[in-house]
């Protein structure tokens, strides 16, 4: 990072993450359910927050082509989700770790259908700092801004769920995978957004 500043939206993000309680942080594990993390990395902007997200690869068997966090299961030497969500970003898109500050988590989620329990990190940086992405899981990298799910634009529309598996979002007639959608409903809820441009709390 190039400006150890915080940026002032982040402190509402930041009060809130803070707010969830320790055993939604790393909760247990029902039966036959594996831990898994991914990384919410919010990139500091003139008009606010943007939100990484990855394209899935098309010859992926699971979502090809959605747009998700990167993330992945965790693996023997990861000791936390944190560990977990760093590594999963550095080996999908080339993400620097050092790149990052972590500010929280949110609760996690259980996902039977996928037979993971995903806990969100939540991290902060003042400019995207990716690398080689990985093509077999990867297609491609963006940074969009969070604003733009809370109220629309030509190239983020919000449209109603067709189940109970949370929001969906469409990015350039793309969609966002299900999970991925309710943490960016659940990050929303945290965020207060530009005094001028959101009606938010």
């Amino acid at each position: 990072m190039t400006d150890d500043r915080e940026p002032e939206w982040l402190a509402a993000i930041r009060n809130r993450v803070a707010q969830t309680p320790p055993t939604d942080r790393n909760p247990k594990l029902a039966d036959g359910l594996r831990r898994a993390a991914v990384l919410v990395l919010l990139i500091d902007s003139a008009d606010g927050p943007k939100v990484l997200l990855t394209q899935r690869a098309g010859t992926l068997t699971n979502y090809p082509g959605a747009f998700v966090f990167p993330g992945g299961s965790a693996e023997p030497n990861d000791t936390t989700p944190i560990a977990t969500a760093l590594r999963e970003a550095s080996e999908e898109a080339g993400l620097d770790p050092t790149s990052v500050r972590i500010i929280g988590t949110l609760p996690a989620l259980e996902l039977p259908e996928t037979g993971f329990v995903v806990t969100p990190v939540i991290g902060w940086s003042t400019e995207l700092d990716v690398g080689h992405l990985d093509p077999a899981e990867v297609a491609a990298v963006v940074a969009l801004p969070l604003h733009d799910f809370d109220h629309g634009s030509a190239r983020v529309q919000h449209s109603p769920a067709t189940d109970t598996s949370g929001s969906r979002f469409i990015v350039d007639g793309t969609a966002v995978g299900d999970m991925t959608s309710q943490v960016i409903d659940a990050l929303l809820n945290r965020y207060s957004g530009p005094p001028a441009r959101s009606d938010r709390l």
